[in-house]
């Protein structure tokens, strides 16, 4: 997924334009990035929660257009999944039986959210090991027509931007189930947003319960209904399964076990809810940061750590760096207020000692 730009012939001038379009394609190199190969084309046309949520508000589909150009967001019409793009399926949606769209059945089109992985383990009867990587995406923005202008979605082209609050899981990069809906103007504590960071950590560090947990930090918070944006700088938490799916349905011999909507609770989530972690203080509320998990180890007193780097605001681009200690910790704790960097963040060694390095496109800076 992300932003990109697409050529688009104008047959009436016989003119090129570019547009620019958000995406939600998969690719996946094995050879470190040197070669890439296409998994999925993903869609043009939106999930079907945020459908229903924009499109669909008014209960009035006389106004659906049929079209098919690039970056349009209006929904597609058809008769069958033939008539629509890529991963896209034609179907009747919000109880209009007569009327046929076509709509994404995985994470829509959106940039700025965040991908986490989780790898899952369990020894079959055989006593193989078996593996299976987990991947999560979450919020994001996206692009939405907006019911502003009485009964109706206004525009052909979507041109309001929306920050999301929706999670997908998926163990093979095709075949999506959704953890969590969009709210889409709903009133929810956990507010939607994109341009935040997530970090996913293992079972180690509560081996009391045998779960994941993924973390999910700030952000930035915006919509057709409160288009002022709003940095986050708050911190929440949901608790994931770590044994394959497989093992519960006594498949993990099989090729191929892609999850289903069944699962959702019974092997991938404990809920479908963010839990905030109650801390005594929070930190400037930004989006666009870096955050680092360090695992507990000998060098760091067996503490788990999450580390905060830079990032923005309405107001700033920071350039400190912040530090929870989630094993004991109950606020952040200012580690440095280094001077701006351009940008890449990495862990490395120095002399045998893990250290976290800065690179400003300048000297190093080492913490």
């Amino acid at each position: 997924g992300g932003r990109t730009r697409e050529r688009v012939m104008n047959p009436g001038r016989q003119t090129i334009r570019e547009n620019t379009v958000l995406k939600n394609d998969i690719w996946m190199s094995k050879d470190a990035g040197k070669t890439w190969k296409l998994v999925t084309p993903g869609c043009r046309n939106q999930q079907e929660d945020i459908l229903v949520g924009t499109e669909y508000m008014s209960g009035n589909t006389r106004y659906l257009t049929k079209s098919n150009g690039l970056g349009n967001i209006s929904p597609t019409k058809c008769r069958d999944s033939t008539d629509c793009y890529g991963d896209e399926v034609c179907k009747a949606v919000d109880g209009h039986r007569n009327q046929t769209v076509c709509v994404c059945p995985m994470f829509g089109i959106r940039e700025h959210h965040s991908l986490s992985v989780q790898h899952r383990y369990v020894k079959r009867d055989d006593g193989v090991k078996h593996r299976e990587d987990y991947l999560y995406v979450s919020g994001g923005f996206t692009q939405v027509r907006h019911d502003s202008c009485g009964n109706r979605a206004c525009g052909s082209r979507g041109s309001y931007r929306m920050a999301l609050d929706d999670v997908w899981a998926s163990n093979d990069a095709i075949n999506w189930v959704q953890l969590r809906q969009a709210a889409v103007g709903n009133s929810t504590s956990f507010k939607p947003r994109g341009g935040h960071s997530t970090n996913l950590i293992s079972k180690s560090l509560f081996p009391e319960q045998d779960v994941d947990i993924l973390f999910v930090f700030g952000g930035e918070s915006v919509g057709p209904n409160n288009p002022k944006s709003e940095f986050l700088g708050d911190i929440w938490y949901m608790e994931l399964y770590t044994q394959p799916c497989c093992a519960i349905h006594k498949s993990c011999h099989l090729r191929s076990h892609p999850l289903t909507h069944s699962d959702v609770h019974t092997c991938i989530s404990r809920g479908s809810v963010w839990i905030r972690l109650g801390l005594k203080s929070e930190i400037d509320g930004r989006a666009g940061h870096v955050s680092i998990h360090e695992p507990a180890s000998s060098m760091n007193g067996f503490r788990d750590y999450i580390y905060i780097i830079g990032g923005k605001n309405s107001t700033a681009v920071h350039s400190d760096v912040w530090s929870l200690d989630l094993t004991s910790g109950e606020s952040w704790e200012l580690d440095t207020s280094a001077h701006t960097w351009k940008s890449g963040v990495e862990i490395v060694g120095d002399d045998g000692l893990d250290s976290l390095r800065i690179n400003s496109g300048r000297n190093f800076t080492f913490y």
